[in-house]
């Protein structure tokens, strides 16, 4: 505001509050200024607008001095500035203080010891052109609940997205060969891959032991499977019809059904023995006989013999209740035998049902699980997300991958036990002969 407007407005504010004795508090908010504002105007009254920037000196060195001052030291540069100062008061080039030779020398960069780049202070950053190009460390001190923790936090310079972040107690990292290009999240997923890896390398060598076992074979064989594990669509029957052949097929009931027919026969004869007893007999006797001539007197008996038994102290009717506890006994086994086979063979036919659908499942999740991961490839190269993630998706495809190899391998299984449940496992069976 120009100044003789500014003293109108302090000499207006000053009659009229005389005038109507009106504070001058209540004039400032009517003029919409502030209080220190208008108190500086009443300061500063009949003094002109002046700018806040230097003002020449006399005693300021004029531009030709530094020029001289810069002259002689190159012709003089193996002196320091104080010797220099007084080499120029006798040589008559210009009379200065050795504080004002040091300074235009500093300032001109000849006082420096080696020779550096020039600082690019104030000349503002370079940014990135893509993401993961330049990464920026910073290292914070903060307070946790009264325990002062370090903040290590690492961030892209592109996108500016927060790349990995810890917290600890100490400043002290060990730092290997791999951190210097690797996240310590991305090292621990590569060592929970590693560890995964010997325990399948175990499983597998425990799973060739127990192959050889099975075949009556040394441990030590190696076998490699002609035929390696598939998903191959399997018909099962309906449930029904599976409990139907167990019955019929299965060797421990068929075992079973011929103890009973052999204990029934058992309790028919047992029944028999109550009855009479007719047995004929006969015999023919030859006394003397010659070879040629004969001679000699023939004898012989004939006869029928009927036998009723009329006491024999209990001991039929303890034989026969005997039979008949056998025969319930056996009928009961059988009744329990084949609630067994129900059983077993339900269980066995709904792990086939369920393993089923979970292959169904487990093969619509790898292709989610390939489609995230090439959404996630994506989204890194555009610098949207970090390795850590990258890492995770490429962990999800892994394990929807094993999952559906698991799942296949669990359901040939199945339609393997549900075979042995109804008595239908063969060599010529499909889940051993694909």
């Amino acid at each position: 505001m120009p100044h003789d407007v500014r003293d109108l407005v302090v000499d207006f504010v000053r009659r009229w509050s005389e005038k109507a004795e009106i504070g001058v508090g209540r004039f400032i908010p009517w003029l919409g200024v502030t209080a220190s504002k208008f108190y500086d105007w009443r300061q500063r009254y009949g003094c002109v607008n002046e700018h806040n920037g230097w003002v020449p000196r006399d005693f300021w060195l004029e531009p030709w001095e530094k020029e001289a001052i810069i002259g002689f030291h190159l012709k003089n540069p193996l002196e320091g500035y104080r010797r220099l100062t007084f080499m120029m008061l006798d040589a008559d080039v210009v009379a200065v203080s050795p504080a004002s030779v040091w300074r235009v020398l500093k300032q001109a960069g000849l006082l420096s010891r080696w020779k550096s780049k020039p600082s690019r202070k104030g000349t503002g950053f370079e940014q990135p052109l893509q993401p993961h190009q330049h990464w920026h460390i910073d290292i914070s001190y903060i307070n946790l609940c009264g325990t002062f923790y370090y903040l290590c936090s690492v961030l892209d310079g592109f996108s500016r997205f927060l790349v990995h972040w810890d917290l600890r107690a100490r400043r002290t990292f060990a730092v290997s060969k791999s951190d210097s290009t690797t996240s310590p999240l991305s090292n621990l997923t590569w060592l929970r891959r590693e560890q995964e890896l010997i325990r399948a390398k175990s499983n597998l060598e425990l799973a060739r032991a127990q192959l050889n076992t099975a075949m009556g074979v040394p441990m030590d064989a190696v076998y490699q499977p002609a035929d390696p594990l598939a998903d191959q669509s399997l018909a099962v029957p309906s449930l029904a019809d599976v409990e139907q052949k167990a019955l019929t097929s299965r060797p421990d009931l068929k075992r079973i059904e011929s103890e009973q027919s052999a204990q029934q026969l058992s309790v028919a004869i047992a029944k028999s023995s109550f009855g009479p007893r007719l047995n004929a007999f006969a015999g023919w006797e030859m006394d003397n006989p010659t070879l040629l001539a004969g001679g000699g007197g023939n004898n012989w008996l004939g006869g029928i013999e009927l036998q009723v038994d009329l006491f024999q102290g209990g001991a039929k009717k303890a034989a026969l209740s005997r039979e008949h506890a056998i025969a319930e006994k056996i009928a009961a086994l059988k009744q329990a035998a084949s609630d067994a086979v129900r059983l077993e063979v339900r269980q066995a036919y709904y792990d086939v049902d369920s393993n089923r659908q979970q292959v169904g499942v487990a093969r619509s999740s790898i292709t989610q699980a390939q489609e995230s991961l090439r959404i996630n490839q994506d989204r890194y190269e555009g610098g949207l997300i970090t390795i850590t993630d990258l890492l995770g998706a490429e962990e999800s495809a892994r394990r929807s991958q094993t999952d559906y190899w698991q799942a296949v391998y669990q359901f040939h299984i199945s339609s393997a036990n549900l075979e042995l449940a109804s008595g239908t496992l063969n060599l010529q069976s499909p889940v051993v002969n694909p």
